[in-house]
């Protein structure tokens, strides 16, 4: 018996023995392979288009590839790196469909609330001819979304929501919590609603075959005409989770009808006694580059070296909607901003405060006159850079810049919690130039933490090892703001550079903020000046 089956005392999974000559035929098939649509001219790319549509917003050329794939082939992968502009893809396709006239209504699954907004964001940009509803809120909320008179356009859901409309309640027994399971006529019911499937960030919802989330978009997906995934994960360092992901779209054309046949033809079988089935599966690393070809079958990768048109550098907005709490709490700064004002006061404090709040966090004096931070929960702004974290390749590294030692802290205890490894410099960060060199040499570091004031300024080298950065709260002047881009967007630089800023909904600072730098204002010393206002 094997021991660690008698330690666990739980039966060990036996093996799937298959036919070598199926699995050598499996491996050996001729596939589709998409990658001369790249050199595709764009001219011949629209004429493949229908006569007479039009694209509300102007595709990028790899775009317009994407878009031209998605009308011929029904499920299909879309691989691109974060930036370049996924969700216009599947909207283009939403609206060639209606077009059409074979448009019932389009599904999108997206892994975090907070892409919700986004969407949104991305629907009145891009695809204003489409009426959508997003599905969220408590059940019975999400109920009565459905029954509205006329059938929207697009569908919005959060993966975590499917189980509302397809699976029944978790029950409570005597050996503990019972797993959700299908409620299959509730199931078929709303799947048959939805013609068109668009999985966003599949990587995130489809990572394993044992997920209930994994069950629900696959009858979703093979129940409707077409399912389009998207990903910005290229292969990493786990081969396996592509299985789910593909055999969700495309049926299991790509990698096989069974994930045994797909262990048996690109895995080695590794004894493990103390493992649930006796042996792990190890990716044979010799056959990466054939694996890499299949995918090309139903899948399209573009690396940012490829994108002829886009600029050297991108900018995204990611909306922060802020909690009750926090709006509250920025109504008192507004009105003590006024009453500054009115007693001839400059408003620099409730400014500071303001910026602090939609930080996610508050600072006060304690009863010997210290500073003490205390932190909001939920906090916003820290939950939106966990979900960024989870869509962000892992093998990608990234730069976060904050303004305020606390928000420093925020993120630091975030990264310690998911395990992230990270350096930085600012306050908690001792030695600097030790902490720039082990983001640079050490590739598992993954995070470097910089506070505008140390490292917006005079630190060289990372953009040698990384092209993403986020700005959790961005300094409010553009010369510094420049500054701190300029620590990726600088020679050495290899590949588009991609900036995010977290921008809180509900209060206004972080949009006036990136208002004023794009007029080439600081928004802190025109309040200083009075010639804004708090507010």
């Amino acid at each position: 018996m094997n021991p660690a089956a008698k330690f666990h005392r739980r039966p060990v999974h036996k093996r799937i023995l298959l036919d070598p000559k199926a699995v050598k035929k499996f491996y050996e098939r001729e596939l589709d392979d998409w990658r001369w649509m790249k050199e595709v001219p764009r001219d011949e790319l629209l004429d493949l288009l229908p006569k007479g549509f039009e694209f509300a917003t102007k595709p990028r050329t790899h775009q317009l590839a994407c878009t031209v794939l998605g009308t011929k082939l029904d499920r299909f992968l879309f691989s691109l790196e974060m930036g370049a502009g996924k969700s216009k893809i599947i909207l283009d396709l939403i609206r060639l469909r209606k077009y059409e006239g074979n448009l019932c209504g389009a599904l999108i699954a997206v892994p975090f609330l907070i892409n919700l907004e986004s969407w949104r964001n991305q629907l009145k940009e891009h695809a204003p001819d489409l009426t959508y509803e997003v599905l969220e809120g408590d059940k019975a909320q999400r109920l009565a979304m459905l029954s509205h008179p006329e059938p929207r356009d697009v569908y919005l859901i959060n993966y975590a929501g499917l189980p509302v409309y397809m699976a029944g309640a978790k029950r409570e027994t005597k050996k503990g919590t019972k797993h959700r399971a299908i409620v299959l006529e509730e199931a078929e019911a709303f799947s048959d609603r939805f013609d068109f499937i668009a999985l966003d960030e599949c990587h995130i919802g489809l990572s394993s075959v044992k997920s209930l989330q994994y069950q629900l978009t696959k009858m979703l997906s093979w129940r409707a005409d077409c399912c389009y995934g998207t990903t910005g994960t290229p292969m990493g360092r786990d081969p396996e989770k592509f299985w789910p992901q593909m055999h969700v779209i495309d049926k299991g054309d790509t990698l096989g009808h069974s994930i045994a046949m797909f262990h048996a033809a690109y895995f080695r079988e590794v004894p493990n006694h103390w493992s649930y089935s006796g042996f792990d599966y190890v990716f044979d690393n010799k056959k990466k580059l054939h694996l890499h070809r299949t995918l090309q079958h139903r899948s399209l990768r573009y690396e940012d070296s490829e994108f002829s048109d886009m600029p050297a550098i991108t900018y995204v907005r990611i909306p922060v909607n802020m909690t009750a709490v926090q709006v509250k709490r920025n109504e008192e700064i507004v009105k003590l901003a006024r009453e500054a004002v009115l007693a001839g006061e400059p408003p620099t404090a409730p400014f500071i405060r303001q910026r602090q709040t939609v930080a996610g966090f508050i600072a006060v004096k304690g009863e010997d006159d210290t500073r003490i931070e205390v932190a909001f929960t939920p906090n916003p702004k820290i939950d939106a850079l966990e979900q960024f974290l989870w869509e962000l390749n892992e093998e990608e590294k990234l730069v976060i810049f904050h303004s305020y030692v606390y928000s420093g802290v925020l993120i630091s205890e975030l990264l310690t919690k998911l395990k992230v490894k990270h350096c930085g410099v600012g306050h908690g960060y001792k030695e600097p130039a030790l902490q720039l060199r082990r983001f640079i040499t050490d590739p598992k570091m993954r995070v470097f933490v910089a506070n505008c004031g140390a490292g917006g300024t005079g630190v060289d080298g990372l953009q040698k090892v990384c092209r993403y950065m986020m700005f959790y709260e961005s300094p409010t002047g553009p010369s510094q703001r420049k500054q701190a881009e300029k620590r990726l967007h600088r020679d050495g630089q290899k590949y588009v550079c991609h900036v995010y800023d977290l921008v809180a909904q509900g209060i206004s600072i972080d949009q006036r903020v990136l208002d004023s730098i794009a007029e080439g204002k600081d928004l802190f010393e025109s309040v200083v000046n009075g010639k804004e206002i708090v507010k």
